[in-house]
């Protein structure tokens, strides 16, 4: 009899025919499933069962008891990178005090705790903003498996983790810098930069693109997946989704289709911005897109995620119009749009390039 699902990560499965994915959970002996759609539909649905599980752990069992459970059945859910990223975040922070049973963890040894981890923090730290985050949603999970147990963690821990006021980053690069940084890179890294901002894409999703996503002759590209790297930057896996899970179709103009027909050349799969077959590396990127800052003498952004910014803001100035500005970047919030420079039809992406082409023509002239 053929294999009718394959398991993809505990708890689901994906059904080989409708490509559907199945949640599964067995609870006091009975088993309960669900079939959804995304994965990610999936994973919440599971998440949403364990609260159903009886509290029937107890106060006297160490802090790391409950955390390695935490990361075996939470955590082991997460898409990879978030799972790497996170473990290595609450295991750290709670190293001191993993030892301690469950019933001495209280706001007095959170204090001591946060107090502690400044005392060793780097200088270049800011906060403990994310280690509290993720610490507190292991606290919530606790709290469900422990009757007895209250997550101690307030609004004041979350001052208290506060170090110094991070650096405020302009990413809204103009467009004769952003011609500038463009004309200091090289090779891969430059086609690379040129993809990035004529798309407003994340630097993720320009790596990600595959040759079959391009359209010469309707002058598109459909993005669509998404490069995963890990805490120290190396390749996890290539995602067959983007960061709000949605396709969204770009239209490219001559200048950037001349770039990427040099990267494909007789190839028919595969990455279109690749050294070895795989993906770029994240570091690589980082170095090389640095140094052009550099000469560049723009300072103060964010390396890999300026020119996305910057591509939507000159839209947005050039055009006076938010709308086109959403275009660009594929925000599903306008708020979003509104705060840093509806969904939006390829007709009005396409307006949108036609604003960005003509500044940097405009740019290019001088």
């Amino acid at each position: 009899m053929r294999k009718q699902y394959i398991k993809v990560r505990p708890g689901i499965r994906q059904h080989m025919g409708s490509r559907r994915y199945q949640a599964y959970k067995r609870i006091n002996e009975k088993q309960y499933t669900k079939t959804f759609k995304l994965i990610s539909e999936a994973k919440m649905w599971l998440q949403r069962e364990w609260r159903l599980k009886p509290k029937v752990l107890a106060m006297d069992l160490t802090l790391d008891h409950y955390l390695q459970r935490y990361i075996n059945e939470y955590m082991s859910t997460l898409e990879k990178s978030t799972q790497e990223k996170n473990i290595a975040v609450i295991v750290t922070f709670l190293k001191p005090v993993k030892d301690k049973v469950l019933s001495s963890i209280n706001r007095t040894e959170i204090n001591a705790l946060i107090n502690y981890q400044k005392s060793i923090a780097s200088s270049k730290r800011f906060s403990f903003r994310n280690e509290l985050k993720v610490t507190n949603a292991f606290f919530n999970w606790t709290n469900l498996r422990v009757e007895e147990f209250k997550n101690p963690i307030t609004k004041d821990h979350h001052k208290l983790g506060q170090i110094k006021k991070p650096k405020v980053r302009d990413n809204k690069v103009p467009a004769r810098k952003v011609f500038e940084f463009l004309s200091n890179l090289e090779g891969i890294y430059q086609d690379l930069a040129y993809f990035q901002f004529f798309t407003a894409s994340r630097i993720s999703e320009a790596c990600g693109i595959q040759i079959q996503s391009i359209n010469f002759k309707e002058k598109m590209c459909i993005i669509a997946h998404t490069v995963s790297w890990d805490r120290s930057k190396k390749f996890i896996e290539l995602k067959d989704y983007t960061k709000n899970k949605e396709t969204r179709i770009c239209y490219l103009p001559d200048e950037v289709l001349k770039r990427l027909r040099s990267r494909i050349r007789n190839r028919s799969s595969g990455y279109i911005f690749t050294t070895n077959g795989g993906a770029m590396k994240y570091r690589s990127i980082q170095n090389e897109y640095t140094k052009a800052l550099k000469k560049s003498g723009i300072s103060n952004v964010s390396v890999t995620h300026f020119l996305r910014h910057s591509s939507a803001n000159i839209v947005r100035e050039s055009s006076n119009s938010l709308d086109l500005a959403q275009a660009m970047t594929g925000h599903k919030d306008r708020s979003v749009v509104e705060k840093t420079y509806t969904k939006s039809s390829s007709g009005t992406q396409k307006l949108a390039l036609q604003h960005l082409v003509d500044s940097m023509h405009k740019v290019m002239e001088k």
